[in-house]
Protein backbone atom coordinates (compact mmCIF):
# COMPACT_ATOMS: atom_id res chain seq x y z
CA UNK A 1 0.00 0.00 0.00
CA UNK A 2 3.00 2.27 -0.62
CA UNK A 3 3.32 4.25 -3.86
CA UNK A 4 6.60 4.66 -5.74
CA UNK A 5 6.14 7.83 -7.80
CA UNK A 6 9.56 7.60 -9.48
CA UNK A 7 10.99 4.47 -11.09
CA UNK A 8 14.56 5.14 -9.92
CA UNK A 9 14.02 4.82 -6.16
CA UNK A 10 16.72 2.67 -4.50
CA UNK A 11 16.16 0.40 -1.49
CA UNK A 12 19.16 -1.25 0.13
CA UNK A 13 19.19 -4.29 2.47
CA UNK A 14 16.80 -4.59 5.41
CA UNK A 15 14.72 -1.47 4.66
CA UNK A 16 11.26 -1.33 6.23
CA UNK A 17 8.55 0.76 4.56
CA UNK A 18 5.26 1.26 6.38
CA UNK A 19 1.80 1.46 4.84
CA UNK A 20 0.50 4.37 2.78
CA UNK A 21 3.89 5.99 2.07
CA UNK A 22 4.86 7.87 -1.08
CA UNK A 23 8.43 7.40 -2.32
CA UNK A 24 9.94 9.68 -4.96
CA UNK A 25 13.53 9.85 -6.25
CA UNK A 26 15.00 8.52 -3.02
CA UNK A 27 17.86 6.28 -1.89
CA UNK A 28 17.07 4.34 1.29
CA UNK A 29 20.32 2.96 2.66
CA UNK A 30 20.52 -0.29 4.66
CA UNK A 31 18.46 -0.71 7.83
CA UNK A 32 16.29 2.38 7.32
CA UNK A 33 12.89 2.30 9.02
CA UNK A 34 10.05 4.34 7.51
CA UNK A 35 6.77 4.41 9.46
CA UNK A 36 3.24 4.63 8.01
CA UNK A 37 2.10 7.62 5.97
CA UNK A 38 5.55 9.10 5.29
CA UNK A 39 6.10 11.25 2.19
CA UNK A 40 9.64 10.93 0.81
CA UNK A 41 9.67 13.62 -1.87
CA UNK A 42 12.13 14.25 -4.71
CA UNK A 43 13.71 17.32 -3.11
CA UNK A 44 12.06 20.56 -2.11
CA UNK A 45 11.94 22.31 -5.47
CA UNK A 46 9.62 20.05 -7.44
CA UNK A 47 7.46 22.95 -8.54
CA UNK A 48 8.79 26.35 -9.54
CA UNK A 49 6.87 29.61 -9.40
CA UNK A 50 4.58 29.59 -12.41
CA UNK A 51 4.59 32.33 -14.98
CA UNK A 52 0.94 31.76 -15.77
CA UNK A 53 -0.09 28.35 -14.39
CA UNK A 54 1.29 25.54 -12.23
CA UNK A 55 0.73 23.10 -15.09
CA UNK A 56 3.08 25.12 -17.36
CA UNK A 57 5.80 25.61 -14.72
CA UNK A 58 8.96 23.46 -15.08
CA UNK A 59 9.48 20.65 -12.57
CA UNK A 60 12.72 19.53 -10.91
CA UNK A 61 13.17 16.17 -9.21
CA UNK A 62 16.28 15.84 -7.00
CA UNK A 63 17.50 12.64 -5.36
CA UNK A 64 17.44 12.56 -1.56
CA UNK A 65 19.23 9.99 0.57
CA UNK A 66 18.06 8.53 3.87
CA UNK A 67 21.23 7.32 5.59
CA UNK A 68 21.92 3.88 7.03
CA UNK A 69 19.90 3.09 10.15
CA UNK A 70 17.81 6.28 10.07
CA UNK A 71 14.26 6.17 11.41
CA UNK A 72 11.47 8.28 9.90
CA UNK A 73 8.36 8.68 12.11
CA UNK A 74 4.74 8.37 10.99
CA UNK A 75 3.35 11.03 8.65
CA UNK A 76 6.66 12.89 8.31
CA UNK A 77 7.36 14.76 5.07
CA UNK A 78 11.01 14.54 3.97
CA UNK A 79 12.37 16.85 1.25
CA UNK A 80 16.10 16.73 2.08
CA UNK A 81 18.83 14.24 2.98
CA UNK A 82 18.68 12.52 6.37
CA UNK A 83 22.04 11.42 7.79
CA UNK A 84 22.90 7.93 9.03
CA UNK A 85 21.39 7.06 12.41
CA UNK A 86 19.19 10.16 12.49
CA UNK A 87 15.63 10.11 13.82
CA UNK A 88 12.85 12.22 12.29
CA UNK A 89 9.88 12.68 14.65
CA UNK A 90 6.34 11.80 13.62
CA UNK A 91 4.72 14.64 11.69
CA UNK A 92 7.98 16.53 11.13
CA UNK A 93 8.59 18.36 7.85
CA UNK A 94 12.25 18.07 6.80
CA UNK A 95 13.20 20.94 4.48
CA UNK A 96 16.96 21.04 5.19
CA UNK A 97 19.56 18.24 5.49
CA UNK A 98 19.56 16.38 8.82
CA UNK A 99 23.02 15.64 10.27
CA UNK A 100 24.09 12.08 11.11
CA UNK A 101 22.80 10.97 14.51
CA UNK A 102 20.56 14.00 15.02
CA UNK A 103 16.97 13.89 16.24
CA UNK A 104 14.69 16.39 14.53
CA UNK A 105 11.10 17.45 15.14
CA UNK A 106 8.69 20.19 14.16
CA UNK A 107 7.46 22.11 11.15
CA UNK A 108 9.93 22.89 9.74
CA UNK A 109 12.07 20.22 11.41
CA UNK A 110 14.82 21.42 13.75
CA UNK A 111 17.49 19.50 15.65
CA UNK A 112 16.23 18.74 19.15
CA UNK A 113 19.05 16.40 20.14
CA UNK A 114 22.33 15.27 18.65
CA UNK A 115 24.50 12.25 19.49
CA UNK A 116 27.53 14.48 19.03
CA UNK A 117 26.16 16.96 21.60
CA UNK A 118 25.51 14.14 24.09
CA UNK A 119 29.09 12.87 23.79
CA UNK A 120 30.57 16.31 24.58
Amino acid sequence: MTLFSKTDAELHDAVYLGRFCTVGRVTLEAQVIVADGVQLLSGRHQHSTPADSFQAAPQRFDRITIGRGAWIGANAVVMANVGPGAIVAAGAVVTRPVPAGARVAGVPARVVESKRAKAA
